[in-house]
Formats: structure tokens, sequence, C-alpha cells
């Protein structure tokens, strides 16, 4: 009986459903800490999440030291060329810097800094359950050919990032000739732009002199 025990647990179905369940309670658990206010002290919920994270970084460790390179820096090139492995990395490290900050009692602008990277880092965590829905037989391949596109996706994207900040730059340039140098500049080069590719056109600042608008010199033309 023990024997028979023994070999269930250590059933490869049994330690996916095992990893795939308390990774389903670990999401719902953090979901529950950033919809809620956030306490001067962290929760045992907060504390049960970082112990969780805290074991996955643990586990993260052990299949990059058990990967088949020798030396370190060919395990670093074959570990990280598996998207998901970076997709994991990040989220641990962003997670503990976010916890890091969370953790001061003594400034509200820190905590509040620390639970927006944390709301942040529960994007790669809430992408990491594709990790797991992957194995499946029929949205397996859809997942793979989805990490596939995005990668192909990504000459598209600088293509229309450049026609972006061509059109920006003129577009800021004709409409505030008048500005001072500050960062936000470089912000509204791509800012309207970028809405204006679902169809926001800002009609109202097309023509803001109307029809008269000849006789005034303030106006852009």
């Amino acid at each position: 009986m023990r024997r028979k025990l023994y070999e269930f647990y250590v059933a490869p179905i049994t330690t996916f459903w095992a990893w795939t369940i308390l990774f389903c309670i670990f999401l719902g658990c953090f979901a529950y800490t950033l919809l809620i206010r956030t306490p001067v002290r962290p929760t045992w919920l907060e504390w049960f999440v970082f112990a969780y994270v805290v074991a996955f970084a643990l586990e993260h460790l052990r299949k990059f030291m058990m990967s088949e390179p020798e030396s370190i820096a060919q395990k670093v090139k074959y570990f990280f060329n598996i998207m998901w492995n970076i997709l994991t990395t990040v989220a641990i490290v962003t997670y503990f810097i976010g916890f890091g900050l969370r953790l001061d009692a003594e400034h509200a602008s820190i905590r509040a800094a620390g639970r927006v990277i944390l709301a942040c880092n529960s994007v790669f965590w809430s992408i990491k359950l594709l990790d797991f829905v992957s194995v499946h037989p029929r949205m397996g391949p859809y997942i793979t050919m989805a990490g596939k596109m995005i990668q192909n996706m990504t000459y598209i994207i600088v293509l229309l990032f450049v026609s972006m900040m061509a059109f920006g730059l003129a577009r800021q340039s004709i409409t505030y000739p008048d500005e001072s140098w500050h960062w936000l500049l470089l912000r509204n080069v791509l800012y309207k732009p970028y809405f204006m590719l679902y169809g926001e056109v800002y009609a109202g600042e097309i023509d803001t002199c109307g029809d008269g608008g000849l006789s005034y010199g303030s106006c852009t033309f």
C-alpha cells in the first residue's frame, strides 16, 4: 500500500496536476491581495503568496542548474533560449522587487509603488498559466502558434513604430511651435499618434481657428 501511494504521488500526471492546482490557488490569492486595500503590514495571505514565489524560484533555479550544458555560460544560453524560462525569471524578479517596496511601513508612496509593480507583475503570472495549458492536445498547438506569431510581429511593430515616430514628430512640431523643452515632449510625439491608430483623429485640434483663421497670426496652418 505504501509503495502504491509513493508511485501515485511521484507519477508525472500527479505532479503536473498538483502544480497546476496550486498555481491556480496562488493566482486567486494573488488577485485577492491586489484587489483590496493594501494594509501597512502584510497579511498572512500575502506571506503565503510570497512563500509560493520563493518555492517557485527555488524550483526554477533547480531546473537551471540541472540543465544539460556543463558551464554556467552555456547553461544561461540554453536555459534562456526558451521563452517560458525568460517569462518566469522576469515574473520572479519583478515580484521580489515589488514585494520589497511593499514592505516599507513608513512611506506610503513607496508602498504604493510596490503595489503598482505587483499589479504589473500579475500579468506575467497570468500568462504563465498558458505554460500549464500548453500540454493540452488541442490548445497546445494554438498557444505555440500564437507565440511564434508574436515573435514574427516584432518586425511589423518596428516598422509601425518608425512610421508613428516620423508622423508624431512632424505633427508635434507643427501643432505646438512654442513649446519649451521638457521630457513630456518625447511622450507627446507618440501619445496621440498611437490613439490615432484606433480611429481617434482629434478633429477638434485640426482647425482651431475656424474659417477666419487666416487673419490671426497665432494660428497654425
